[in-house]
């Protein structure tokens, strides 16, 4: 599962190795893109779902939410359903983001939200105009996946950590050094 697959690149590359995927984003912008991405695949699903709810498919030998539950307002609600629709010794691999650790993580911090600031008011479209424009079309999806949800939590790898324990999972590791944790972690116990 591709849980929060925005433009999906990720479904795309687990597909063309020949993996049955499920995609699930809860825009219905971003499922008509993956799915048209993946229309040459019959082991590609794609629907829109918000993972704050019961996910319906279950036992996942792979779930992959990078960069997405912390933007969710109930970080571990989503955990506890990504949790649930993970097969037993299945793998859950999610990134989320991380405190600051050093002082230009600071001000790189303070750049997101002074620019997010700047575009509260607009539109998902507008925002990328206003990125673009600005910052000289350098990495605009970085820049508007950090600085435009109104929404994101902060957790260290040992917060999180915690979190996954509860949930029933194990061997919990860093899989990249970085102050936002990278995490792989196997299920041992029956879904709850």
């Amino acid at each position: 599962m591709d849980a929060g697959c925005g433009n999906g690149k990720l479904s795309y590359g687990l597909c063309e190795l020949g993996a049955e995927v499920v995609s699930i984003d809860q825009s219905f912008q971003g499922i008509q893109r993956v799915n048209k991405f993946c229309q040459n695949f019959d082991t590609h699903r794609g629907y829109v779902h918000d993972i704050l709810t019961p996910i319906p498919d279950k036992n996942f030998d792979l779930i992959f939410s990078f960069g997405v539950i912390h933007h969710t307002g109930n970080t571990e609600l989503a955990l506890k359903h990504l949790s649930q629709a993970c097969a037993q010794k299945g793998k859950i691999f999610l990134m989320v983001y991380g405190y600051p650790e050093q002082l230009a993580d600071f001000y790189h911090d303070l750049e997101f939200l002074f620019w997010h600031s700047q575009m509260e008011s607009l539109t998902h479209s507008e925002q990328k105009e206003f990125i673009s424009r600005h910052k000289n079309n350098k990495n605009v999806d970085g820049w508007y996946d950090a600085a435009g949800p109104k929404i994101e939590d902060h957790y260290s790898f040992e917060q999180l950590s915690v979190l996954l324990e509860k949930y029933d999972f194990s061997d919990i590791k860093k899989t990249k050094i970085s102050r936002h944790p990278h995490v792989l972690a196997t299920k041992v116990m029956e879904n709850k």
